[in-house]
Parts: C-alpha cells; sequence; structure tokens
C-alpha cells in the first residue's frame, strides 16, 4: 500500500474511531447516571411488591391512565437482559482494546 492510500485509510480509521468513542462516552455517561434506576427495577422486577402491584392492575384497582408497562413480563425482562447483553459485549470490548492498544 502506498503512503497516500495508507494516510487515507488510517484518517478514515481516526474519524471513524473519534466519532464512536464521543458516542460511547456520552452513553456511558447516561448509563452511569442511569444505573441505579435500572438497579432498583431489577430488584422490584419479579418481587413481592411487584407481584401484588400485578394484582393491582388486573383486578384494575389502579387508575386506567397508569403507564405499566413495567407490570408487563417482557418489557421489563427485555430490558434488563439486554442491559447485561450490553455489558457483556462493553466488557469484552474493553478486554480486547487494553490488549490491543
Amino acid at each position: 500500500m502506498d503512503a497516500i492510500k495508507r494516510i487515507q485509510e488510517m484518517e478514515t480509521a481516526l474519524d471513524a474511531g473519534a466519532a464512536a468513542v464521543s458516542r460511547m462516552e456520552e452513553a456511558l455517561d447516561e448509563m452511569d447516571r442511569l444505573k441505579e434506576r435500572i438497579a432498583a427495577l431489577s430488584a422490584y422486577y419479579g418481587s413481592e411488591e411487584w407481584f401484588k402491584d400485578v394484582e393491582a392492575h388486573n383486578e384494575e384497582r389502579l387508575p386506567p391512565e397508569l403507564k405499566c408497562g413495567v407490570l408487563s413480563e417482557d418489557l421489563a425482562y427485555d430490558l434488563l437482559t439486554d442491559a447485561r447483553a450490553q455489558a457483556i459485549r462493553m466488557l469484552e470490548t474493553a478486554a480486547y482494546l487494553l490488549k490491543k492498544l
């Protein structure tokens, strides 16, 4: 590869890497702000309180306009499993970068 092509390729890698690192920093900042709330959701989901709230919802003892997605089995489960999968992926990516950089 000649110098011009090599420099162009590395410049593209620099620009793409800088943009990705910036987006990752923003996403990690947001996760840092939300991590305690997500942990609280994890503790709530499937707890005795959660089952009581599901029962109250099923028996229509809650206001009909109350958003209750957290009482579905799928939404909270999907978020929690996705968050865990992303955490594992971040660890794998971090390990790769630490070994290669």
